[in-house]
């Protein structure tokens, strides 16, 4: 099993230790940066299999902070 994942830095791939939650926080994609990778940048991450898994990593700050996820949506073409 892979202990690792990878995000997208704004020009590169890079790998993430998705054992350590420090990692992801400071490593992880925005929202942003997710919205705006394009197909060639998706397709650079050499997807042999066509399988892709996503994760999130939400904080709150105070324990009287209340997190909500409104929405996700993924679009994908299977061609």
């Amino acid at each position: 099993m892979e202990l690792h994942g990878r995000a997208w830095n704004r020009s590169s791939w890079i790998l993430l230790d998705i054992t350590n939650m420090e990692d992801v926080k400071t490593k992880g994609m925005t929202v942003s940066v997710l919205q705006g990778i394009t197909e060639a940048q998706w397709t650079s991450l050499g997807l042999s299999d066509k399988k892709i898994r996503f994760a999130w990593y939400m904080e709150i700050t105070a324990s009287t902070d209340v997190l909500k996820l409104k929405e996700i949506r993924v679009s994908y073409n299977t061609m």
